[in-house]
């Protein structure tokens, strides 16, 4: 008997099988697939090309078949690498005539990156520094204005300008642009700095800073203006060149105070330092990685010989590497050290430079400086997310981005080790030459994945416990 409905089907079946037997020809013939078009939704100030150029993809380039979802994850970690976006998320659509192409759309929240405000900041190294040793004095606050802008044309150039008095009567000023060049990999920076201060560390004794003041007159004057280039020749490598030229002056009695200030009992100090770094990163994220390596190497050439009178030369090296662990759990080791090529005792006070200053330092010793000529630093941590805030606000200027907070939230647990070798200081500063480690654990708060701050509590090895904040901005 004649059976309507399997002919209906082998003729269905007849019509498929050719279809899916010349796309499977195709696609073995065909290894690659070509970019028709990238629609990009949602910026406001971002231009499109600046985009593509993070992105590294351009209309009529090709992608492997093989390489098509790796290139897609590649190019959502470069553009939430430029600290520029809250949310990145990119779809993509395949077509076939005589080839296959692709239709890739980019969805993106752009970050509030416009930060105009009152100065009122602490003056010391660190907060926990500022509440106990200094008592909280507001006479250590500097207050006044500054504008920072981290994408002012729209072309990932940074604008700043700060103005502030108090503790540190300062002016600063810097701007950068990412490309200058005819194929965008090499950006120019300029800065000039200008402070004065009636109070200085003058000297450290005990890993303790000691401090010189006087109530009527300044007796410290910085000036510094810089210049800097910066090659990026493809997604994972960058590296720089600093050119910085600096201006100082002490109060004479500062110099009695501390002979080797300046050495020689100096009052004024000129030098120019040549600083070039050369970085490797494959980090999903700056400031809350979840996998990837980074490692850096930085050579600072302090004194032009012949022409100035100082003659050093150091080099920084850093390792990181974070790896997930468990499904929310993720282990993260950053390994840094610092070593002096040149060696002599030939060192002014203000350039002799160990942990304590900056975020150079192990957790559980905010509270001391550990001056050297060498260090070295091993952090291990693990870091688990609580929970995510965001929040969307309105626009306030015209040509901005609306104002978005993205909040994340972690518990984290570290274990640190360091040794800062002082070859001619020892006897005053008992920390050096020392084994120091400690134990933190707190909680971690990244905002809008560029500012990271945490508080933690954390004992050293001298049994000394307490409660510390940090903070530090991805820009």
């Amino acid at each position: 008997m004649f059976d309507v409905t399997k002919c209906i089907l082998f003729f269905l079946i007849s019509l498929i099988v050719p279809i899916e037997f010349n796309l499977l020809y195709a696609q073995k013939k065909q290894d690659y697939i070509i970019v028709d078009s990238i629609k990009i939704v949602g910026t406001v100030r971002t231009k499109d090309w600046v985009i593509r150029q993070e992105a590294r993809i351009y209309e009529g380039d090709t992608l492997s078949f093989e390489r098509l979802n790796k290139r897609i994850d590649e190019i959502k970690i470069d553009l939430k690498r430029t600290n520029l976006f809250s949310h990145v998320e990119l779809t993509y659509q395949l077509e076939y005539t005589k080839e296959y192409h692709i239709v890739l759309t980019i969805l993106l929240d752009e970050n509030w990156l416009l930060f105009p405000a009152v100065i009122f900041e602490i003056a010391d190294r660190n907060f926990n520094v500022w509440w106990k040793e200094q008592n909280h004095s507001f006479s250590r606050i500097n207050v006044g204005a500054k504008l920072f802008h981290y994408n002012i044309t729209g072309r990932k150039d940074r604008l700043r300008l700060l103005a502030h008095t108090g503790y540190t009567n300062k002016i600063e000023a810097s701007y950068e642009y990412p490309f200058i060049s005819k194929r965008y990999n090499i950006g120019l920076k300029i800065s000039a700095l200008y402070s004065q201060n009636k109070e200085l560390v003058y000297k450290s004794i005990e890993n303790k800073s000691l401090f010189f003041k006087d109530e009527n007159n300044v007796i410290f004057q910085r000036q510094r203006y810089s210049i800097s280039l910066r090659h990026r020749p493809n997604r994972r490598w960058i590296s720089g060149l600093n050119i910085e030229s600096n201006h100082n002056s002490i109060d004479t009695a500062v110099a009695r105070q501390n002979p080797n200030y300046f050495l020689n009992g100096n009052s004024k100090q000129h030098f120019t330092s040549i600083n070039y770094v050369i970085e490797y990163s494959t980090k999903d994220l700056n400031s809350r990685p979840k996998k990837g390596t980074s490692y850096s190497v930085q050579i600072e050439k302090i004194g032009i010989p012949g022409i100035e009178k100082y003659n050093l030369l150091h080099s920084i090296q850093k390792y990181s590497w974070t790896k997930p662990i468990a499904r929310k759990v993720f282990y993260n080791i950053n390994i840094q050290s610092k070593q002096a090529w040149i060696r002599h005792k030939e060192y002014p006070f203000n350039l002799y430079i160990g942990l304590g200053y900056n975020n150079d330092l192990v957790f559980g010793y905010e509270y001391y400086v550990i001056d050297g000529l060498d260090y070295f630093t091993i952090d291990n941590a693990l870091r688990i997310p609580i929970f995510t805030y965001k929040k969307s606000f309105f626009k306030v200027l015209k040509g901005e981005p609306k104002i978005k907070i993205k909040m994340d939230f972690d518990y984290l647990v570290s274990i640190a080790y360091g040794y800062v070798n002082d070859p001619y200081y020892k006897e005053e500063n008992q920390l050096s030459n020392t084994n120091l480690g400690s134990i933190s654990t707190g909680l971690g708060l990244v905002v809008n994945e560029a500012i990271n701050i945490r508080i933690q509590g954390s004992i050293n090895h001298k049994m000394e416990a307490g409660l510390f904040i940090h903070s530090k901005s991805s820009f």
